[in-house]
Parts: C-alpha cells; structure tokens; sequence
C-alpha cells in the first residue's frame, strides 16, 4: 500500500475506536445486552432446576431437540439429562439478535409480538 493509503486506513482505525468502539452508546448497549443476558440465564437455569416445562427453554429448546433424537433414533441419553448449565448455554447460543430480545420481553412482560403468539 502507498503511504497515503495507509495513513488514510490509519485515520478511519482511529475514527471508528473513537466514534464506534469506545463510544458511549456502543458500551452502554453492552452493559444492557450482558444484564439481559444474565437474567435469562438465572432464569433459564432455574426453569430446569425446577422442571418448569412451560418455560421456553423446554418448549424451544430441548423438548425440540429430544424429538429431533427420537425421530433419528440418534439418543445416546436424554438431552435433558446433560448439565444444566450446558443447556441454558446451548439455547442462548443458538439465539440470534432477534430470538433474543425477543424472548427476553415475553419471559420479562415487555411487549411481544413474535415468536411465541398462539
């Protein structure tokens, strides 16, 4: 690259750490996806503790993956019976941005409209 090519990649790297990565808004909607993601997850957690099987983490999560098993015959064990903090991060990982907020305002009575309408 010239030199004025990399000054000029210079200059949008530390507009972007400045205006972007280390703005305000950017880490305060951070701290807001972390205290979410927190919260469903104690929540999450003690749903299987306590074999609430209404909570989406059995309705969207693993009463979808034990049919997937029992269709494929693949069952080694029971999802259910792995850990249970492996389960509540295998469902949250397999959250997209949207799923996520989403369920976050129905386990949290914020309005909803999506995924889990009848």
């Amino acid at each position: 690259m010239s030199k004025e090519t990399i000054k000029s990649l210079m200059q949008e790297m530390e507009y972007n750490y400045e205006f972007i990565y280390h703005s305000y808004e950017a880490n305060g909607r951070l701290m807001r996806s972390q205290d979410m993601m927190a919260k469903l997850y104690e929540t999450f957690l003690k749903d299987i503790e306590t074999n609430n099987r209404k909570s989406p983490i059995f309705t969207q999560h693993i009463e979808k993956i034990e049919n997937y098993q029992n269709e494929k015959k693949t069952i080694l064990k029971p999802y259910i019976e792995t850990e249970p903090n492996q389960i509540v991060v295998d469902f949250i990982a397999s959250m997209t941005d949207e799923y996520f907020r989403d369920i976050y305002e129905y386990m949290f009575g914020m309005s909803f409209t999506s995924y889990f309408d009848d």
